[in-house]
């Protein structure tokens, strides 16, 4: 569904809501940062392409025929109801004191003014779990739709963020003669799940609105229907809270220089959904959950 254009964000908007938008659109870009980091690619595999920063800053006239998503709308929020007119002044009472001139209002925030707004927003917070890398990107809204698109697809965002790799290597070991994911692997994930769920989804959902007139300009950008921009972030939670959580040990094989997942159910999911596995059984059920809770606070506001 589509906002009203003129429903962009100001400071002053932030203050009715009684938080800042700024501050947890900030937090929402470094969950989806952080999924990208999740996803960056195969452990022990460099990625098929090289990695990009290119996002499209104006529609593609011939954009990819993908389908659009199947889910919810994301209810618009409601307008506050307008406060009644003050009553007229008594005769004889006192003159009212002139009222002070009124502070100039700063310009509403757009695609092309938000990046050093985000910036200086998410720098006190880059130590908290997630790259500072991230700072250094342009486009940084645009590249939060378009990383939101690539989990919805299933696709692995390498060309969104050009995230470094978490440290460490990915670790087999042999367990009953079969070739397993040593659960050390796992560990290596567990800071920047962390930091995901730490996230509260109330203000990110108060953010969605907030911003979601600039987050459709985004996603037209991408050659979609600007007006499913909200369908489509349902879909990418939807698609995370659907994997399969492995109950034991993930049996893997070497094929050639890469590992492949025994299962041949897990070995033909899409390589977003592959990725994701390797964070772990219990960072997956923690990132479920937190999926969950926002979609629940997107939905029912």
């Amino acid at each position: 569904m589509q906002a009203n254009q003129n429903d962009r964000f100001t400071d002053s908007a932030g203050r009715r809501s009684g938080g800042s938008p700024v501050l947890v659109t900030a937090a929402a870009l470094f969950i989806v940062a952080g999924i990208a980091w999740l996803v960056l690619g195969p452990d022990d595999a460099p990625p098929e392409e090289p990695a990009t920063t290119v996002v499209p800053e104006t529609p593609d006239p011939t954009p990819p025929r993908v389908a659009e998503p199947v889910a919810p709308d994301i209810p618009e929020r409601a307008e506050p109801e307008p406060e009644p007119e003050p009553l007229a002044e008594e005769p004889n009472e006192p003159a009212a004191e002139p009222e002070p001139p009124a502070e100039p209002e700063e310009p509403p925030l757009t695609l092309d003014n938000s990046d050093p707004v985000v910036r200086d927003t998410l720098a006190p917070y880059a130590a908290e779990g997630l790259p500072s890398d991230l700072l250094g990107h342009s486009n940084l809204l645009e590249r939060t739709v378009a990383a939101v698109d690539a989990v919805r697809r299933g696709v692995v965002p390498s060309k969104v963020f050009n995230l470094p790799r978490p440290a460490g290597d990915f670790r087999v070991q042999q367990v009953g003669g079969r070739t397993v994911i040593d659960p050390a692997s796992y560990r290596r994930y567990d800071a920047i799940v962390d930091a995901i769920v730490a996230t509260p989804v109330e203000p990110l959902a108060e953010a969605f609105q907030s911003y979601r007139s600039l987050l459709e300009t985004a996603y037209g950008a991408l050659g979609y229907a600007p007006d499913k921009v909200d369908n489509a972030l349902v879909a990418a939670l939807d698609r995370i809270i659907a994997l399969p959580v492995p109950a034991g040990d993930i049996e893997v094989m070497k094929v050639e220089a890469v590992y492949a997942y025994v299962d041949e159910d897990l070995e033909g999911m899409k390589a977003l959904d592959k990725q994701l596995l390797r964070t772990g059984p219990d960072n997956l059920q923690r990132l479920q959950d937190h999926a969950r809770e926002l979609r629940r606070a997107l939905l029912e506001p």
